[in-house]
């Protein structure tokens, strides 16, 4: 894991601040993207902010930001694991949880609002909850379009994935 979030911050190549900005992004090491933007005045790579521009590195341009950058988690990959399978229900919860939090903690709230989507849609089929937790979690499916942001909507189906797990300890 170290070692992609440091390779999250190197792209190839000798790229000033300029290039980058009109650019708008940058294929990293890692295999992700970086973002660049202006807001509110301030040069931005993803959330992070560049304190110092184009030093020079030896073998390429150093550019200080103010805080990590973590690397996008690969929702497609996290979301083929143990939240799909037919298993025990709270073990799917949990694992959801597992790997929900640290992508939403991480600035990606979309890739976790799919994990836990994926997991309330295979656990509104299984047969291992009953028919009114499964009519329930069907429900939190259908409400989804109220929500305008990924962040609204990873926290609304955690919410439903909390209650579910209540609902199963009683």
């Amino acid at each position: 894991k170290l070692a992609a979030i440091l390779k999250y911050h190197v792209v190839s190549g000798s790229v000033k601040a300029g290039d980058a900005l009109n650019a708008g992004s940058a294929d990293t090491l890692q295999g992700g993207s970086v973002e660049f933007s202006i807001q509110d005045g301030l040069l931005k790579a993803n959330d992070a902010t560049i304190k110092t521009v184009n030093l020079d590195g030896g073998n390429g341009v150093i550019h200080v930001i103010d805080s990590v950058l973590m690397p996008p988690v690969d929702s497609e990959k996290e979301m083929n694991t143990s939240e799909r399978t037919s298993g025990d229900p709270v073990d799917a919860i949990t694992a959801a949880v597992s790997k929900g939090v640290p992508a939403f903690n991480s600035g990606d709230a979309e890739a976790c609002a799919k994990i836990y989507r994926n997991c309330i849609e295979s656990l509104s089929s299984s047969e291992k909850l009953d028919q009114h937790l499964r009519k329930a979690l069907s429900r939190v499916l259908e409400m989804e379009g109220r929500y305008s942001s990924d962040v609204e909507l990873a926290w609304y189906y955690r919410k439903a994935l909390d209650a579910t797990l209540i609902s199963l300890s009683h």
